[in-house]
């Protein structure tokens, strides 16, 4: 993926980081931070979080995308055994403790006690979206 980013955006800095150890940025480094269907394989969402606001200035923006309780991953529509293979781990990683996912009111719960204030919420096709403020 990281490869892939970087054919798209050449001029782009990318860093491979684990999102279970500190980010690898200074405090306030960014103005804005996004979070993509990668908050249910944290293994400790409040410290994560806290250090998303660490290296967001104050009022800097954050959008989380987290996959919804009830989302299931939907069948491919190609017959490939590579799509078919994927489908089959993605569901049943969805079954495990390792994929956690949250409803909405524990995400505004987590994000709050990181010291974000939630400026909007919304319900998409088996995601949960939060826009949020780093507080200032």
């Amino acid at each position: 993926m990281l490869a892939r980013a970087r054919g798209q955006a050449p001029q782009a800095r990318f860093v491979q980081a684990d999102l279970n150890e500190p980010l690898p940025f200074q405090a306030g480094a960014f103005d804005h931070a996004l979070c993509v269907a990668a908050l249910q394989c944290v293994r400790n969402p409040h410290r994560f979080l806290g250090d998303v606001r660490r290296v967001l200035r104050p009022g800097g923006m954050f959008l989380l995308v987290a996959v919804a309780p009830d989302s299931r991953p939907r069948r491919p529509a190609g017959h490939g055994l590579a799509e078919q293979l994927f489908w089959l781990v993605k569901l049943a990683a969805g079954q495990t403790r390792l994929v956690r996912c949250y409803a909405q009111p524990k995400l505004t719960a987590l994000l709050r006690d990181a010291d974000f204030d939630i400026i909007d919420e919304q319900t998409s096709r088996g995601t949960l979206e939060t826009l949020a403020r780093a507080t200032v």
